[in-house]
Parts: C-alpha cells; sequence; structure tokens
C-alpha cells in the first residue's frame, strides 16, 4: 500500500469516527420535538399528546395541570401539586406517565430511591383554595410510589400503577379508605 493509500485510509477513519461521535451526541430530533413540562406550573395547562419531564416538575397553588385522554408524558423526577391535578383518560385512550423506553426491566420489585426512574406524583393541594385533584383513567409505570396523597381527598379510579414501589401511600388514612369504600358503593358502569 503506497503513503498516499495510507493516509487517505487514515483521514477516512477519522472523519467517520468524528461523524459518528457527532451523530451520537446531539440529541434525536424526534427528542427536540415533544414539549418539556415547565419545572413550575403556575398557571393552568392543559397536556395533549406527547410530552416529556426533564427533572422535577412543581404544580403552584391555585394553578390546575390537566392531561388530557391519551396524554403521554415521559417522567424523571417528581410531579409535587400544591394547586391541582387533573387526568381524564378513557379505556381507548388512557393518560400515560412513565419514564422513557423501558427502564425497568425486571417489574416493580424492589423499586427503591435509587432504582426507580422516577418517584410519582405528591399530592399536597390546600382544600381551602383547591378543589381536589382527579386522577382517572390512568397508567403510571415504574415510579417510586405512584401517588402519595399528603392532602385533601383525590379521586382516583380506573387507574394502573404498574411496576411501582407502591401504588398509592398515604398520610392520611381515612381519605384514601373513604375514596376507596365509596367507589366500591358506585355501581359500575
Amino acid at each position: 500500500m503506497t503513503r498516499f493509500a495510507r493516509l487517505v485510509r487514515r483521514v477516512t477513519a477519522t472523519a467517520v469516527a468524528l461523524l459518528l461521535m457527532t451523530v451520537s451526541a446531539a440529541p434525536s430530533p424526534a427528542e427536540d420535538d415533544v414539549p418539556v413540562l415547565p419545572a413550575r406550573i403556575a398557571k393552568d395547562l392543559l397536556v395533549e399528546g406527547r410530552w416529556r419531564m426533564t427533572g422535577d416538575v412543581e404544580v403552584a397553588p391555585g394553578a390546575t395541570l390537566r392531561f388530557a385522554a391519551g396524554a403521554v408524558v415521559a417522567t424523571t423526577g417528581t410531579i409535587r401539586v400544591h394547586g391541582r391535578i387533573v387526568a381524564d383518560g378513557t379505556p381507548d385512550r388512557p393518560v400515560v406517565l412513565g419514564p422513557a423506553g423501558d427502564a425497568v426491566r425486571d417489574g416493580g420489585d424492589g423499586l427503591d430511591a435509587a432504582t426507580a426512574p422516577w418517584r410519582g406524583i405528591e399530592l399536597h393541594s390546600d382544600r381551602s383554595r383547591t378543589p381536589d385533584s382527579v386522577l382517572r383513567g390512568v397508567k403510571l409505570s415504574a415510579a417510586l410510589e405512584a401517588v402519595a396523597v399528603g392532602d385533601g381527598e383525590p379521586t382516583i379510579s380506573q387507574c394502573v400503577f404498574w411496576r411501582c414501589g407502591a401504588g398509592v401511600a398515604a398520610g392520611n388514612l381515612w381519605t384514601v379508605e373513604r375514596t376507596i369504600s365509596e367507589q366500591l358503593r358506585s355501581p359500575r358502569p
């Protein structure tokens, strides 16, 4: 092989390596097109279609984070609700909250703060200022605690909590017990 051929071969290999490094470091065009939930939601926000989180999201007192039927959110961090969250999923078009891709392959057994891809939804609503939250028709996956109820009397119905460390964790057990018993007494559609 001539000296010139070796030089061309090295330059080509270097160019290919640089191109691969550039392509792998750049975010995918599809990810750039997906809106990001803001870190703080101070006024009402309607989430339709595909969205993603890049860290914790806080819903301020007086604000409502509303998920339309069929909304899909790739999650990280925690959704802390000091205002209100309303998810209006249906059996055909559930609201889907979970990590992008299949971050947890071995099921929900043994999820802890170190292994859970995200922490879930924390409800801290002040009932004197904000109506209670509603989670209906939600498929939520791979969270440390799917829903942690700190205060209020949320409505949680027709939800699937999949591969989570806990489904519903409640500081106010009376609230959860009352909500569950009311739902059990209600006739099914």
